[in-house]
Parts: C-alpha cells; sequence; structure tokens
C-alpha cells in the first residue's frame, strides 16, 4: 500500500471540509463531505474495487459522525462484472475504453448524463476550461452572498445593540440621572446622550 498516496488522501479530505469555513464561522456551518479518488492503479491490498471509510471506534465499532467520508475507486479490479447494479455500472463506466463502450453505457438513464460529460471534455480542452470557469465564478458568486447575508446579520445585529443602548439611555434621561452616569451604563459617548437630551 502506497502510504505517501494514503496521506495525500489523508490531507485532501480534511482540506475539503476545511475549506467549508471562513474566519470566524462557526462550526455548525460545517456539511457532509465525501472525497472520491479514482484510481488508475491498484491502491489496497485486496481485490475489492470499492471502499468507502469513515470515523469509527477500533474497539466498539461505532461510528463517530458522517460529515467526511473517503470512497475509492479502483477499476483496474474490476473484471467481469455481469449484474447490472448501479454501483457496476458505474464501474463499467470507469473501464470503458472505446466509443462502443460508451454507447452501450448511455442507454442505462443512471450513466447518460456522465457519458456525454465525458465525451464533451475528451473532445474539448477548451470545453474544460471552461467548466472550470463556470464553477469557479459559481463558487464566487455562492461566496459573495454568503458575506453578503453575513455582514447583513452582524449590521443587523450591531443596530439592534445600539437602539436597545439608546433606549436605556432615554429612560435613565428621563428619570433626571447624571449624564456621565447614563454614559456608563449605556455605553454611549456623552455627546451622543446630549443629542437624545436635545431630542
Amino acid at each position: 500500500m502506497d502510504q505517501a498516496f494514503i496521506k495525500r488522501i489523508e490531507y485532501c479530505n480534511a482540506k475539503l471540509a476545511a475549506d467549508q469555513l471562513r474566519a470566524g464561522d462557526s462550526y455548525t456551518k460545517l456539511r457532509r463531505s465525501v472525497s472520491i479518488f479514482i484510481l488508475n492503479f491498484k491502491l489496497m491490498d485486496d481485490d475489492k474495487f470499492f471502499h468507502r471509510y469513515r470515523f469509527y471506534d477500533r474497539e466498539s465499532g461505532k461510528e463517530l459522525a458522517d460529515l467526511t467520508e473517503v470512497v475509492i475507486i479502483e477499476p483496474s479490479k474490476i473484471r467481469e462484472i455481469t449484474d447490472d447494479s448501479v454501483k457496476s455500472s458505474w464501474a463499467k463506466l470507469f473501464n470503458a475504453e472505446t466509443e462502443e463502450d460508451l454507447k452501450m453505457l448511455e442507454a442505462n438513464p443512471e450513466l447518460a448524463e456522465a457519458v456525454a460529460t465525458i465525451r464533451r471534455f475528451s473532445k474539448d480542452k477548451e470545453a474544460w476550461l471552461e467548466y472550470e470557469a463556470e464553477e469557479k465564478a459559481r463558487k464566487g458568486y455562492i461566496a459573495q452572498m454568503e458575506s453578503a447575508r453575513n455582514e447583513g446579520e452582524a449590521a443587523g445585529i450591531a443596530r439592534g445593540r445600539t437602539e436597545e443602548r439608546v433606549g436605556i439611555a432615554l429612560g435613565m434621561l428621563q428619570k433626571g440621572l447624571d449624564i456621565s452616569i447614563i454614559s456608563e451604563i449605556a455605553k454611549l459617548s456623552i455627546p451622543e446622550i446630549e443629542a437624545l437630551k436635545q431630542r
């Protein structure tokens, strides 16, 4: 087993989860992530072509969480597949080498879109660059929307706090408390309280 590649898998999987959060984000925003590695060589020391890994306690067998998962697919281990399960159909797609192989597979509605994508990117390098640009733009748009929403929430919270302090200051002014005491309790400056008093 290639330990260097295993470390690469662990790094990519951790980065996929970590990249979801920006500085100051709560861990509650973390969503489930699945890293899928389709290899053109044999990595695992067995005959299985499909492996799924998650976090488990080695003694009890209990799962810690399902937030992260690693899937390793090794098409080179696939020999004759006769069943028509979805997993086997995808395995056949990974091993497809000719246009005839793709024609047979695109009849399966589960694979039609994947086959069309393979054809598109196989023929045209520019299409792949266009796809990457679209993805980058889409992710940038999502990040901008999230940032705007977070800024709006922060502004709303700040406005609410200011209004609360103003309300406290007005109440204390009505009771005739000294301006310096009001300033200290309401966390407003003396000029701000003077302006409130003029109202």
